[in-house]
């Protein structure tokens, strides 16, 4: 699954579309609901999370690319992503839920395919990334998108 966010009256191809799986995005827009808490209201922070078209009209959306290129420029992107990288590492495995953390396996005849016979598995939570550069890519489109929709 992913979010296809589409500009509404973009001014270049650059604001005309910008995709993140869903893997993606969700670390990206907390960032975004984080250091833009004064454009981004509980019911657009809440429909960011969904494809049904919630957005921020073309002022907003410039202030917050304009806002994450301020946040970019100063560090504060980079330090929310060793942070977010340190909180991550520090996570710890988890009980294996297709196994419950016994290796009894599939059909019980091998060890336990999803955790391969440890009976715990990385942290679900990891599979959530965040850098930088993704940043970037979404404060150029929003800059130039016109305003925009999640589908």
């Amino acid at each position: 699954m992913g979010m296809d966010i589409s500009g509404v009256n973009p001014v270049s191809e650059t604001g005309s579309y910008f995709r993140n799986n869903c893997w993606w995005w969700r670390p990206l827009w907390r960032y975004c609901c984080v250091v833009g808490k004064d454009l981004i209201d509980e019911e657009t922070e809440r429909g960011g999370g969904y494809n049904d078209g919630c957005g921020l009209d073309a002022d907003g959306a410039a202030k917050l690319g304009v806002l994450l290129q301020a946040k970019i420029a100063d560090g504060h992107t980079k330090q929310w992503e060793n942070e977010y990288n340190l909180f991550l590492e520090s996570l710890p495995d988890e009980n294996c839920g297709v196994c419950n953390n016994n290796n009894r396996g599939h059909k019980k005849k091998k060890d336990c395919y999803a955790c391969d016979g440890k009976g715990t598995r990385e942290n679900f939570n990891k599979s959530y990334p965040f850098d930088v550069r993704n940043v970037k890519e979404f404060s150029k489109f929003l800059i130039d998108s016109g305003g925009f929709e999640i589908w």
